[in-house]
């Protein structure tokens, strides 16, 4: 699957799963270091359980690694929950692009 293929897969899950589905207005942070590869993705405000919550899909590949964050945070957490995913994400990409193929990371 490409990369927007895995990101249509994951958006369709949110539109199917959750409630009240809107996508999330305004900026969407993903990692910010230079050199990383193309990233896709999608966010939403919606509802679950009776909870409003945003919730972000990142997709990227390296190589022969696929790579897909989703982080769900309470609704007022947005900014949060973006820094967060953004630096686990830029991690993960960045050492894979530094180390393929080895174990010791």
């Amino acid at each position: 699957m490409t990369d927007e293929e895995v990101t249509g897969s994951a958006v369709e899950a949110i539109r199917k799963n959750w409630q009240n589905v809107v996508p999330h207005e305004g900026d969407i942070r993903g990692p910010s270091k230079d050199g990383l590869p193309p990233i896709t993705g999608a966010a939403f405000m919606a509802e679950r359980g009776g909870r409003k919550l945003y919730t972000q899909v990142m997709v990227a590949t390296v190589g022969d690694w696929g790579f897909k964050l989703r982080v769900t945070a309470p609704a007022e957490a947005v900014e949060t929950a973006q820094t967060l995913g953004a630096g686990v994400f830029g991690y993960a990409l960045d050492k894979a692009q530094t180390n393929p193929g080895k174990d010791d990371i």
